[in-house]
């Protein structure tokens, strides 16, 4: 239980790192735990038109073998779908505890923005 607990806390403490996957898209998540395979997502035709832009959260499980199971999301739901499909393709190291791979919670953000030119359309 309370290596569980202290566990818990370290992934909690982690700094936020930035991996750029396009010019509209960025992507920010929980700092530990490395990824070796990033799927970028699209920014959707239909989203852009409208002129949707903005963030959506992601809480992931990273699972023993490193691949990721969507929790949870908010964000603009024109956005969601696409940000959850290419999330559930990363791949990540296992995370280890006692030298052994575990189940890891982890946040990842996804910001879609628009270039200045496309804002003024």
């Amino acid at each position: 239980m309370r290596k569980t607990f202290l566990f818990a806390v370290i992934l909690v403490l982690f700094v936020s790192v930035f991996a750029v996957a396009g010019d509209d898209v960025k992507i920010q998540s929980s700092g530990k735990p490395k990824i070796v395979q990033m799927v970028k997502p699209e920014y959707p035709a239909d989203a852009k038109a409208a002129k949707i832009t903005g963030a959506v959260v992601l809480k992931i499980e990273i699972q023993p073998d490193g691949s990721v199971k969507v929790l949870s999301m908010k964000g603009p739901d024109q956005l969601q779908a696409v940000a959850s499909a290419a999330v559930s393709q990363w791949k990540y190291e296992p995370v280890l505890l006692n030298g052994k791979p575990v189940v890891a919670k982890a946040v990842v953000t996804v910001n879609f923005n628009l270039a200045k030119d496309e804002k003024k359309q």
